[in-house]
């Protein structure tokens, strides 16, 4: 976080000159004074300065709105829009709009916000590969081919999100890979891109195409340039990107190579699956974790206080969760958790269902009270962690009818999460029944057990959303504690994000394509 900090003043003047004259921003918001490519390719030290401030978009707020603020706040929409997280009663308003399962439309300012969000970190990326390519120095300096290595990565990472977030899942689509060159997404924009062009929808196939290119080709020069992230998990990495590969792989039905890569993560990166002793005592606050891949590392200089994913999620923090606005599990959800699963233990019943022992800073486990709960707002934010890799293992061997392989990666994950002794060993009733298990039980209906595992173990990281999108169960009840639509029904088409009406009014291409 040092050296993003003695960066930062170059990286503003770089932000405000990638943050304008774009087809897809809201024009009635500029953003400071604008910078030439010529400009910028001239000025010294900005090659390092805006690779390390790529990672600041990341906190990209809204202006005084408490529920924009980066990527947390779209999970935390996301996790809510899936409906496994419940706001359990009116109060402050914040993501309100998410769990009406409304911010998926087109005149929603939280689809706004996403679609700006995502393309902005795109814009940055673009004029970074740019400078890379018009300097030629790309094959003779290590230090620039780890620049363009994660680049490349935030790009990719970018693309996948709106990947998921406005295209249909692949089981939607019925299964068949070959409907991918026939579904429209989003636009495509890269460095080859005019600045002050909009271009039309790209399918999903081709988005799909260029993410891998991207992730790819990051992780060929993460190997060359022998990139060493220093412990600095705030970082992209090569197992990073190779992370984001097997993910897209998994969307897309290549399960044999998301299982490969996946694999690969899982078996020879170093990280560790929490281990059975510490589920329900680690609190997920920080990055030094050594099941974290990759997170964001919060410090007094870029914390969010009230305006955090900690200030929304965690009672032991000071701000809108302490004070009665809680994010809770969904109560059917947690109602399917059997007893032996000590992941059950993340949730109070005594506090509404909120994860009173999964989320919690360092030392304020059981603070409660005004004068005990935590004031500092340093808890870290986790973005990967290993354990999603060996579910996205599990699920691409089953879903490639690998049973052996299945059964193999998801035994390594239930053998940390289910005991009948207080989590001191593991249950072996529970790790036969893997043994036992066919490919239809692993992956087939709203009861599956890849399923139910994807929801247990990401909830309130992001996930949820996502693999409602990917299993598409043919319906999904809502429990009786949120505040909105209580005990309803979800339709069977999960949420699937419309493309913005400020994107269709600037985007003449999309007005034309739409025939606005």
């Amino acid at each position: 976080m040092k050296l993003l900090k003695l960066y930062f003043a170059i990286f503003a003047m770089v932000v405000a000159m990638a943050s304008c004259s774009e087809a897809w921003l809201d024009k009635s918001k500029p953003n400071g004074s604008v910078v030439t490519q010529e400009q910028y390719d001239e000025l010294d030290g900005t090659m390092a300065a805006h690779t390390n401030g790529l990672y600041t978009l990341m906190d990209m707020s809204n202006g005084s709105s408490h529920d924009y603020f980066g990527q947390k706040s779209i999970d935390i929409a996301c996790d809510l829009l899936s409906s496994d997280m419940a706001i359990t009663n009116q109060g402050y308003g914040w993501f309100e709009t998410d769990a009406t399962l409304t911010t998926w439309q087109q005149s929603a300012s939280r689809n706004s916000f996403i679609w700006a969000y995502y393309y902005r970190i795109i814009k940055n990326c673009n004029v970074l590969l740019t400078r890379i390519n018009n300097e030629g120095t790309l094959e003779s300096s290590e230090e620039v081919q780890g620049y363009y290595a994660q680049a490349l990565t935030m790009r990719g990472f970018a693309y996948y999100n709106l990947y998921i977030l406005y295209g249909q899942s692949l089981t939607q689509l019925g299964g068949d890979p070959a409907r991918l060159a026939e579904t429209d997404l989003v636009p495509y924009y890269n460095e080859r891109s005019r600045v002050d062009s909009a271009v039309s929808l790209s399918s999903m196939e081709d988005i799909a195409g260029m993410i891998e290119s991207d992730l790819t080709t990051a992780m060929d020069y993460f190997e060359k340039s022998g990139f060493d992230r220093q412990n600095d998990k705030q970082r992209f990495d090569y197992y990073v990107a190779e992370a984001y590969l097997a993910k897209l792989l998994l969307e897309i039905g290549r399960y044999d190579e998301a299982f490969d890569y996946a694999a690969d993560v899982c078996d020879n990166s170093g990280y560790t699956i929490i281990p059975l002793s510490e589920v329900t005592d680690n609190g997920f606050n920080d990055i030094e974790d050594n099941s974290w891949i990759w997170g964001r590392n919060v410090d007094a200089n870029n914390r969010g206080a009230l305006r955090s994913f900690w200030g929304h999620i965690d009672v032991h923090t000071y701000s809108y969760a302490f004070s009665g606005a809680y994010k809770a599990i969904d109560k059917l959800l947690y109602d399917s958790i059997p007893d032996n699963d000590v992941r059950k233990g993340w949730f109070s019943e005594m506090r509404n269902l909120c994860p009173v022992y999964k989320f919690f800073p360092v030392g304020k486990k059981e603070a409660y009270t005004a004068a005990e709960i935590d004031r500092d707002w340093l808890s870290d934010d986790v973005l990967l962690r290993i354990e999603e890799m060996y579910l996205v293992t599990a699920e691409s061997a089953a879903r490639n009818n690998d049973v052996t392989n299945a059964r193999a990666y998801l035994k390594k994950l239930v053998e940390q999460r289910y005991s009948t002794d207080g989590g001191q060993t593991a249950d072996a009733a529970e790790l036969a029944e893997i043994d036992a298990m066919d490919i239809s039980t692993m992956i087939d209906g709203e009861n599956s057990r890849l399923y139910y595992e994807w929801r247990i173990e990401l909830w309130g990281e992001g996930r949820s959303l996502n693999v409602f999108k990917r299993f598409n169960p043919v319906t999904k009840n809502r429990g009786d504690n949120h505040f909105s639509y209580s005990q309803g029904t979800r339709t069977a088409e999960p949420v699937v994000f419309q493309i913005p009406s400020a994107e269709l009014y600037y985007n003449l291409n999309l007005r034309d394509y739409y025939n606005l």
